[in-house]
């Protein structure tokens, strides 16, 4: 983990970014002054992150979840003026519609297919017929 660096990055990959957000509670909570605005913040992402992750979803839900998605994005406006909101943020206003189209979102969660994708990332360092250097280096992987 970075702290040191420029930008929105400390160093932690999405797995471990959500790991991370979801015990900040356990970590900080006892500390937090009551009232603070950014705490606010992040229990609503919380929560939103909590609807999202459930195997099962009822309408009602995907209501409030439009309703919690609206006030985390005043608040943030509202906290970080100078601050545009993210394409992330955007994405988030349609997963009430997806959700009720689809079904809940952790099924057609992809984080599996990336942690996959990772392995050849991390390892690769040929970029010369670069079909052949992934298919030698699954076939290594699988059968150890």
């Amino acid at each position: 983990m970075n702290l040191e660096s420029t930008g929105n990055s400390i160093g932690l990959n999405s797995i471990q970014t959500l790991c991370l957000v979801r015990n900040i509670p356990l970590i900080f909570g006892d500390i937090v002054p009551e009232g603070n605005q950014n705490w606010t913040l992040l229990l609503f992402l919380l929560q939103i992150i909590n609807i999202i992750f459930s195997p099962s979803v009822s309408i009602d839900m995907t209501v409030h979840l439009r309703h919690l998605i609206m006030e985390h994005h005043d608040l943030f406006k509202q906290l970080y003026p100078g601050r545009n909101l993210i394409p992330k943020h955007h994405f988030m206003l349609h997963y009430p519609t997806s959700i009720r189209k689809i079904g809940p979102l952790i099924h057609v969660w992809s984080m599996r297919g990336e942690a996959k994708h990772r392995v050849f990332k991390d390892t690769l360092k040929t970029f010369k017929n670069i079909t052949v250097s992934l298919a030698k280096k699954h076939q290594t992987i699988a059968y150890k």
